[in-house]
């Protein structure tokens, strides 16, 4: 909840600042949903023990997922958005060089809140640029079968939700007065996330690149 609350707090200086003189008395609200796909591919490093890790063959690659997102307009170049995004479970299956397979499933989840500039081409068209910041945690469950004994050990671990920054562009199209369609192309700092295993941390992820794209209503 502490961290939810600094992610607001964060979003409502952003706009604060960015807005300033230049806001409108009219505000544009505008709500929306994109098929969202992440890139985040595991990382090596080195556990809190000292001991080296390589998740870049372990872990899934890339997350089919969802963003749902409310927004306003306060200038013809300036917004906030406050957007929730999820991923499906992503399963990935290795075979070690003992023969012992390990399977992996991972889902990442969080929110975001961004302040959006945009820049109008025609009244159709505008490019977009987003700053802002997300609050993304991971959730993971790796099945090990041993190949000599067949015994199976079942590890569960996630990542504590963390505030990571996040930019981006992307481009919109009025498809009617109140429909448009919206895609947009964005990196977040995902290796900051940290799981923690038996009171070993570690950081099994690389940054995030990502692809969205959905429509919006606006009003």
């Amino acid at each position: 909840m502490k961290q939810l609350v600094k992610l607001v707090v964060f979003g409502t200086m952003l706009a604060a600042g960015s807005v300033g003189a230049e806001m409108m008395d009219s505000v544009k609200p505008y709500l929306g949903l994109d098929y969202y796909h992440a890139w985040m591919k595991g990382a090596k490093g080195t556990l809190s023990n000292g001991i080296a890790f390589d998740f870049t063959k372990d872990l899934p690659k890339s997350y089919p997922s969802a963003t749902a997102y409310v927004g306003a307009k306060f200038t013809d170049y300036v917004g906030i958005e406050l957007g929730t995004d999820w991923s499906v479970y992503k399963k990935k299956t290795v075979v070690d060089s003992n023969g012992n397979l390990f399977k992996d499933k991972t889902k990442r989840q969080g929110l975001h809140v961004d302040i959006v500039g945009s820049l109008p081409l025609n009244d159709c068209f505008e490019l977009l640029g987003f700053v802002g910041a997300g609050l993304v945690a991971t959730k993971s469950t790796e099945t090990v079968t041993n190949a000599q004994t067949g015994a199976i050990t079942i590890v569960k671990f996630e990542s504590k939700a963390n505030i990571i920054p996040r930019l981006g562009m992307g481009a919109s199209y009025m498809v009617t007065d109140m429909i448009g369609l919206r895609a947009k192309a964005g990196w977040e700092n995902t290796h900051r996330l940290k799981m923690t295993v038996n009171t070993i941390s570690f950081k099994p992820f690389k940054d995030t690149i990502s692809l969205s794209l959905g429509v919006f209503i606006r009003w």
